[in-house]
């Protein structure tokens, strides 16, 4: 059946905004707003720092960190590899690590993430096999709740959000989102 017909997955949107230079920049109180709207079905967000320098176990690397939700850590589930994504969800100051042939780290690591001039750590408690995600060529990438996020960068703004839609919504319904999002972005 998947060869003649590509299935969705849980996280495809049906919009996604996105801030302007892919920083945290967009207000929480968008996202809430969306969550109250009755044509939206779900409301999402995720928080990006790309690239950022880190050293594990003496070997510098790049790591993308990206904040999950979650319902973004429900559908996680089915990759992983091994680990705890529940621990990842309650404890600040964890993550998971995204599988990589070329990654060294493994789960019980430390990770020192070089956060504008401070070094910041990150233990990781579970390994997936995937995500939505791509980083650049030799680019980790490291998935962990919104509070370890905020903990780590002192970002409290979204890079994306996305939106899934109510089955009838319509054009001027998209058209009445895209206006709130003229007003938070």
């Amino acid at each position: 059946m998947q060869h003649t017909l590509t299935p969705l997955q849980p996280w495809t949107t049906d919009i996604s905004i996105i801030s302007p230079d892919n920083s945290c920049a967009i207000d929480k109180a968008l996202l809430d707003n969306l969550k109250e709207n009755p044509v939206v079905d779900l409301a999402y967000g995720r928080k990006f720092a790309y690239e950022v320098p880190s050293v594990t176990n003496g070997v510098e690397k790049k790591m993308d960190l990206i904040s999950y939700e979650p319902y973004q850590f429900d559908w996680a589930e089915d990759y992983l590899l091994e680990g705890s994504l529940e621990s990842v969800q309650t404890d600040v100051g964890t993550g998971l690590i995204v599988y990589a042939s070329q990654s060294t780290i493994q789960i019980g690591d430390t990770v020192s993430l070089n956060i504008n001039g401070q070094s910041k750590e990150i233990k990781i408690l579970g390994k997936l096999s995937d995500c939505p995600f791509y980083s650049a060529a030799g680019v980790g990438t490291i998935i962990c709740s919104k509070d370890t996020f905020e903990e780590i960068t002192g970002e409290s703004k979204y890079t994306i959000i996305d939106v899934q839609l109510a089955k009838g919504a319509t054009d001027e319904d998209v058209y009445a989102i895209r206006q709130m999002v003229d007003r938070f972005v």
